[in-house]
């Protein structure tokens, strides 16, 4: 039922470009790579854009991304200059910007290290003497948000989550903060020939739900919001949204 309700690529986007010549509505949303859910380079754009793609086309609207470093999607969004961005957890700081959809997939967030580091942690005070790795725009819980701003933890951010995972092995960071299976995936597509020397912490420091996030600029931000929501359920009705995710984490969208 799916291979019907969903065509490959090419014929994809074919589809898409007929029905921008019939006048549908389109709806443009600031992502980031977030690899596997998030990928310029894979096919339907990654398995969380896939959910996304057929969700809004569930309700006649076509979705146009446009990839920039995560906290630039977040600053395109929140001016208005694009509809909606994706996908975010929720934060107090965000809910005061964006209107947040109905959870799209839930996530654990776990410190990755060095194998031959003996790691361990139980509060967020066991974390004063580690150099960390965070991505810049990224959110980690109000919680442990909070604690970061205090500015007792030495705390390494950049751009792009590979560029961590170089420093991990390098020495540079002690623990890289990271989505659970987005890291595991990462390591292995990415750095096959050196994935043996990175573990996780099994103790996540957070454990979260992602959402679409409309901009409270945009004067169609209800309307965008309220069809997602439907077309998102009948997704998960159908059981295609776990699929969707299953074959991304599996590989299957890779070119």
């Amino acid at each position: 039922m799916f291979k019907q309700l969903v065509s490959p690529l090419l014929v994809f986007f074919s589809l898409m470009t007929s029905a921008v010549a019939l006048g549908q509505e389109t709806i443009r949303i600031a992502v980031d790579n977030w690899l596997p859910y998030q990928d310029e380079k894979a096919v339907y754009l990654g398995s969380i854009h896939r959910v996304i793609t057929e969700a809004f086309d569930h309700e006649g609207i076509k979705v146009e991304y446009g990839f920039h470093p995560w906290a630039r999607s977040l600053a395109l969004a929140e001016e208005g200059i694009w509809d909606a961005a994706g996908i975010s957890q929720r934060s107090e700081e965000k809910e005061r910007k964006f209107y947040f959809s109905e959870p799209v997939m839930s996530a654990e967030k776990v410190f990755f290290h060095l194998n031959n580091n003996n790691f361990d942690w139980k509060v967020f005070s066991d974390l004063k003497q580690q150099r960390i790795g965070t991505t810049i725009g990224y959110s980690y819980g109000d919680e442990f948000d909070q604690f970061i701003s205090t500015g007792v933890l030495d705390i390494i951010s950049s751009t792009r989550n590979q560029q961590s995972f170089r420093m991990l092995l390098k020495g540079r960071i002690d623990l890289f903060l990271l989505e659970k299976r987005a890291g595991e995936y990462l390591l292995s597509s990415k750095f096959s020939d050196q994935k043996k020397r990175i573990v996780f912490h099994p103790k996540p420091v957070q454990t979260t739900q992602y959402h679409l996030i409309f901009s409270r600029h945009s004067s169609k931000a209800k309307y965008y919001l309220s069809a997602f929501n439907r077309g998102l359920k009948w997704l998960q009705d159908q059981g295609l949204v776990e699929k969707c995710l299953a074959e991304g984490l599996a590989g299957e969208y890779q070119i």
